[in-house]
């Protein structure tokens, strides 16, 4: 197990010692940050229907749990099955239900944003 520290001062551990670098589970006092599974699917349908929270996202919102299934197979469970990559659930530790996401990419730039500036 690992003690770390986020950028608030808070610790954290790392659960188990990495033997993949393909997102290894997380715990802090009040979150798990691990895979996304299939039992999840309806807790991420209910993140990606939100037009709110995906709003600058490169996605439309998702109408239903079929189109959820599919976007967990190419953004999650394709993902899972490389070496190495870092998409996760952000679950409260109470129940383990996603509430959210995030990854970390490898890859070489993003664009983040555009800006519209109108005279």
């Amino acid at each position: 197990m690992y003690r770390c520290y986020d950028i608030y001062g808070d610790s954290f551990e790392v659960v188990r010692k990495v033997k993949s670098l393909n997102t290894p589970m997380i715990e802090t006092a009040r979150l798990i940050l691990r895979k996304f599974t299939e039992a999840d699917i309806s807790a991420l349908f209910l993140i990606l229907k939100d037009e709110e929270v995906n709003k600058f996202l490169p996605w439309y919102p998702m109408k239903n749990i079929k189109e959820t299934k599919i976007f967990y197979e190419e953004r999650y469970a394709s993902k899972y099955a490389q070496p190495q990559g870092y998409a996760y659930a952000i679950c409260l530790k109470e129940d383990s239900v996603p509430i959210g996401y995030f990854h970390v990419s490898t890859d070489d730039s993003y664009e983040l944003g555009k800006k519209r500036i109108l005279a």
